[in-house]
């Protein structure tokens, strides 16, 4: 964890950094600290400077205290939360669901009524992948880096290296995580690299609706129409399919 740490000892509060630059190294402190149960130290990964504090830090601060078994400082940190933008949303929507299984409910139904991504009808990808949990550093990061490598893909219409590194880091941490997958996928189908693509995906039973779409968008782009017919139908052949994404 020490070897870890120093890899986030740049500034902070530098004005020239944008935002999800200067979210990082909080967030990955938190997280090293959780690893080495370090209370006190989650709480320092944090800037002192509140103006500097994006809601995505504090959410992830609740997880990392209730990773700790902290459900009291977790549910202080869920009641001043106030989420914004899609990624601190992801943050605050896995925190309800943290707080949910902790059994602190009156927090997370309180923070649920401020999640807008949870709201039916938002129809949100986040909302088609299966619930993970999240109470150790490598699910932590996992799911901090997976959201920010799909942000940068909203942003640019070229594939991101940098969202791909990401991507490629969640699914080190977390090869469970749907998300990262998903995200790594469509980079490889922009550069029209498809057999990478459907060999990330796989092609179990089980996997999400989602995921069997995206592989019937490759197989349709590589003119394989027959196999993306069948995926398609496989992927609304579930009962938990969401309507509002096909």
């Amino acid at each position: 964890w020490k070897a870890a740490e120093r890899f986030t000892t740049e500034a902070l509060d530098d004005p020239q950094k944008r935002v999800w630059e200067r979210m990082f190294a909080p967030i990955l402190r938190g997280w090293i600290a959780v690893g080495r149960k370090d209370r006190a130290g989650v709480l320092a990964a944090m800037p002192a400077d509140n103006a500097i504090v994006h809601p995505t830090m504090r959410g992830h601060e609740g997880l990392m205290l209730l990773a700790l078994g902290d459900k009291r400082g977790a549910a202080a940190v869920a009641d001043a939360l106030r989420p914004t933008d899609r990624i601190s949303q992801i943050a605050a929507a896995q925190l309800v669901l943290e707080l949910q299984q902790a059994g602190v409910k009156r927090e997370a139904d309180a923070l649920r009524a401020r999640v807008r991504l949870l709201d039916d009808g938002q129809g949100d990808p986040e909302l088609a992948l299966p619930a993970r949990r999240v109470n150790n550093p490598a699910a932590g990061l996992a799911h901090w880096f997976a959201p920010m490598a799909a942000s940068f893909a909203r942003t640019s219409e070229l594939a991101s290296p940098f969202g791909e590194t990401l991507a490629r880091s969640a699914l080190t941490l977390d090869s469970h995580h749907w998300g990262a997958r998903l995200m790594l996928a469509k980079d490889y189908q922009s550069y029209r690299r498809y057999d990478e693509a459907l060999a990330l995906l796989g092609s179990k039973k089980d996997m999400p609706p989602v995921a069997r779409l995206l592989r019937a968008e490759i197989l349709l782009e590589k003119g394989e129409v027959a196999a993306a017919m069948a995926e398609a139908d496989l992927a609304i052949a579930g009962s938990d399919v969401p309507r509002d994404l096909l």
